[in-house]
């Protein structure tokens, strides 16, 4: 029963790509990463394909990682005071 309304969700979502005239678009970043997993879990890849794959996205993550700019930590003191700003400007609304 799990596997039979799974089937229909991943129907409705990939008919949901489709175009007024039945073309396929691209899916969504999100959504494509949904369906690959789901794909993966339910054993519609080889493991060297899943292996592959992973192997892929961590050499992505790892470059990204040389490359970012962001801190090592984030600035909590001006995280607060931007939260307090935000809050006071709700209650004052």
């Amino acid at each position: 029963m799990l596997r039979r309304k799974e089937s229909a969700v991943n129907n409705r979502k990939k008919r949901d790509l489709r175009g007024a005239n039945g073309d396929s678009r691209k899916a969504p970043p999100c959504l494509a990463d949904e369906l690959e997993l789901l794909h993966i879990r339910n054993d519609g890849l080889p493991f060297e394909e899943v292996k592959r794959r992973a192997l892929e996205l961590d050499e992505r993550f790892q470059a990204a990682f040389e490359r970012t700019t962001l801190p090592e930590q984030p600035d909590y003191a001006q995280i607060d005071a931007f939260l307090i700003r935000a809050r006071r400007r709700m209650v004052d609304a």
